[in-house]
């Protein structure tokens, strides 16, 4: 009966390890070490819907391997374009609480490359570790992101982060945001 005790426990136990929602049961890694790393954005999808009385716009981008695609909806009418412009981002993560964004985009021939240096912590307790807030500020080169990420996934070598976010502009005017982004372990 002890033997079956211990074993329910344990069990238990590793379950209870999970953050994310689809992290894995069982890792032997601390959350602080898998997210310390430079990892480069592996794709993300961006829908946004924006709502004025009874007209409403929706915005919907995707992003694979190298090409930015933008499908644009109003009413009944929709556009998609497949964009010339070629993107690559990298997020360093380091143990001592900064971070830095690298993008490289390409259009044509001429390639733009922007860096950014910022902080990051854990969005809520240090014990749950489920948020990943990122702060990143520049104006000039226009990247402001002040901004907290819900850690869908979080493995030895993958992040899946998400954010969802309402907008509300006036009492007819709203506008609706949610992101995922799946990054993959570069070192």
């Amino acid at each position: 009966m002890k033997r079956i005790f211990i074993i329910a426990l344990a069990l238990g136990l590793l379950v209870s390890c999970k953050k994310g929602e689809n992290d894995p049961g069982l890792s032997f890694r601390s959350r602080d070490k898998k997210i310390v790393g430079e990892w480069t954005v592996e794709s993300f999808e961006n829908y946004n819907l924006n709502q004025n009385g009874n007209s409403k716009t929706e915005i919907k981008q995707t992003y694979s391997g190298l090409t930015i695609t933008t499908t644009n909806t109003t009413g009944s009418q929709t556009n998609t374009a497949v964009g010339t412009t070629s993107y690559k981002g990298n997020l360093t993560i380091n143990k001592d609480g900064t971070a830095v964004y690298t993008e490289v985009s390409t259009f044509t021939n001429s390639s733009t490359t922007r860096t950014f240096n910022g902080t990051w912590m854990w969005g809520n307790s240090k014990k749950n570790k489920s948020e990943l807030f990122l702060n990143f500020a520049s104006f000039n080169s226009q990247l402001i992101l002040a901004q907290s990420f819900r850690i869908d996934e979080l493995r030895n070598k993958k992040i899946v982060l998400k954010e969802n976010f309402t907008n509300i502009v006036s009492s007819t005017t709203t506008s609706t945001e949610t992101n995922n982004y799946t990054l993959t372990l570069v070192q």
